[in-house]
């Protein structure tokens, strides 16, 4: 492992793309290390990439799920984040 490890957030984690990403992410070892993801209405996978990667923010941009994401990682470290902006 580097001395520094690179930190990475993945906008649209939940997505096709976003999962494609995880994948890559996973094969890359410790050298890289997810920060940060963001969701549009997918809370639950969003907080199950909360829990496996200990991410320090997620952000969901639709609020009609928030209090779900939020209860769910409520025993986390992990700042819940609401809206687009």
């Amino acid at each position: 492992m580097s001395e520094k490890r690179k930190r990475i957030a993945i906008l649209g984690s939940t997505g096709s793309i976003g999962s494609s990403c995880l994948s890559v992410l996973d094969s890359l070892g410790e050298d890289y290390r997810l920060v940060g993801a963001s969701a549009n209405t997918q809370w639950q996978a969003l907080a199950q990439q909360a829990h496996k990667y200990s991410l320090e923010k997620v952000v969901l941009t639709d609020a009609t799920y928030a209090n779900e994401l939020e209860n769910d990682l409520v025993s986390t470290e992990t700042e819940v984040l609401i809206g687009s902006e």
